[in-house]
This record gives structure tokens, sequence and C-alpha cells, in this order.
């Protein structure tokens, strides 16, 4: 189960990289970047590092917490790729 959550996790963080690759490029070109286009990725990947954290923590906290926390920085996670 960590690796599969650590996979899942893995690949949505570099899906956020991509947007925040997206957004520097743009930026670089000039565009007006709004700061939603870069301050949600990065508080994606910064929940995301916590709960990589979390995960290798794994004896302090019980696998149904980070399990609900997981399902709800994924949900957040599909809201911003629905909202971008």
């Amino acid at each position: 189960m960590p690796r599969v959550l650590a996979t899942i996790l893995l690949i949505v963080s570099l899906a956020m990289f991509a947007l925040l690759g997206i957004a520097a490029v743009n930026l670089r070109s000039g565009e007006e970047v709004p700061t939603r286009d870069w301050a949600f990725p990065m508080i994606i990947l910064a929940t995301g590092a916590i709960l990589m954290w979390m995960l290798t923590r794994r004896p302090q906290f019980s696998m149904r917490l980070y399990v609900a926390a997981f399902a709800l920085w994924l949900l957040t996670a599909g809201f911003l790729f629905m909202v971008l």
C-alpha cells in the first residue's frame, strides 16, 4: 500500500511541476501570470512533501489517518486540475 500511495504522489507531483513549468514559461515570455497558476501547485507540492514524510514515519501515525489525509490531498489536486 505505501508504494502505491508513493507512486500516485510522485505522478501528481510531476504534474504540479509541469504546471509550474508552464507558469514559468509564460512569465519568461512577458505574460502576466495569475497568483493561482503558481501558488496552488506549490501548496499541493508542499502538502505532498508532508504526506511523504508522514509515509516514512508510518509507525507514528495510523494508516487510516494517513489514507484519509492522502485522499483529501488527491481530491484537492484533482480540483486544481479542473480549475486550471
